[in-house]
């Protein structure tokens, strides 16, 4: 069990933060059949991505990617979902880290650092295309994003609150059933929510857990293979299965 201050704080830092330095390029490693990803994203590099992601790789661990530029992101995603690999998350997700592991084929969290891993998943990091254009159409969103249409509408969706560049969007907070807080692997929060307000704001999204929703396929845990390698008397954990 988490406690409550520590998940608090991981949840404070991943929603009030995470945007990131729009000119760095990401970092991406090649670790046997494994790319990961790091650093903070930007325009370019959906090129070095493609390049990366041959035939070898399986699994792309998406570990706490910054950036938050909405054709960027989904440039990325896509690039992703073309290559029909296994997404794995690690450490704070929002923005286009989320949108990169959602476009996975199968998605799981990272065994190492599950207990400090969290998705954001927020209307203004899934819903507009520019500071003034909404997408409205949650069916279409929900498609994309592999969830239900009831979560998107309630949970991740826009709302204009100010002038025609000011949102206050929704969102939600999710971590791996296994790890909670007081029972409490996926909540949704209201817009106006402050970091240390998401204990007292944020509901208990009933009925779903990440598996349930369709945010990860599998509650299997992902271990990079020198880690695996190192257990031997565990049963094997996938170290990518995306690929068919």
């Amino acid at each position: 069990m988490v406690r409550a201050g520590q998940f608090l704080g991981v949840l404070f830092a991943c929603c009030l933060g995470g945007v990131g330095n729009a000119h760095a390029a990401m970092d991406i490693t090649v670790k046997g059949d494994v790319l990961v990803l790091s650093g903070s994203s930007d325009g370019m590099d959906k090129y070095a991505l493609k390049k990366a992601l041959t035939s070898d790789i399986h699994t792309v661990v998406i570990d706490s990617v910054k950036g938050a530029d909405f054709e960027e992101g989904w440039n990325l995603a896509d690039v992703i979902k073309s290559a029909k690999v296994t997404t794995v998350a690690r450490g704070t997700c929002n923005y286009n880290c989320v949108r990169m592991f959602l476009s996975g084929q199968q998605r799981m969290f990272d065994a190492d650092k599950v207990r400090k891993t969290v998705l954001v998943i927020s209307g203004n990091a899934t819903l507009y295309a520019s500071s003034s254009v909404m997408y409205t159409d949650a069916a279409q969103t929900a498609a994309r994003l592999s969830m239900p249409r009831s979560l998107v509408e309630k949970w991740a969706f826009s709302e204009k609150w100010g002038g025609n560049n000011q949102f206050r969007p929704s969102f939600m907070l999710v971590q791996h059933p296994s790890v909670s807080l007081n029972g409490r692997s996926m909540v949704g929060c209201p817009g106006d929510t402050k970091g240390q307000e998401i204990a007292s704001k944020c509901s208990t999204i009933e009925d779903y857990d990440a598996l349930k929703a369709g945010i990860i396929t599998t509650l299997d845990l992902f271990r990079m293979p020198e880690e695996q390698a190192a257990l031997p008397s565990l049963e094997s954990a996938p170290t990518g299965s995306g690929k068919q």
